[in-house]
């Protein structure tokens, strides 16, 4: 017997929940294309290897990224991160 799952999250999640949860998604969406426009224009500059961009970012020449790598990155070039 299949259970009606929407009337299940009706009980489980307001309609304030839901709300946020659909912003949340929608905004999601729209900076998921736009990491796709700036992906396709990179790939436009023959100029552009990604093995030097890792490697600019990578602190400590330790084959892999985290986000202190990223932060101290943008703080040398002046991109105010707010937290």
């Amino acid at each position: 017997m299949m259970m009606d799952t929407s009337v299940l999250n009706q009980e489980i999640m307001s309609h304030a929940t839901l709300v946020l949860l659909a912003q949340i998604l929608c905004k999601n969406a729209i900076l998921l294309r736009e990491v796709d426009y700036h992906k396709e224009a990179l790939v436009k500059m023959p100029e552009f290897v990604v093995l030097n961009a890792f490697k600019r970012l990578d602190r400590g020449d330790k084959d892999y990224l985290n986000t202190l790598d990223i932060l101290l990155f943008l703080k040398e070039n002046s991109v105010i991160v707010s937290e």
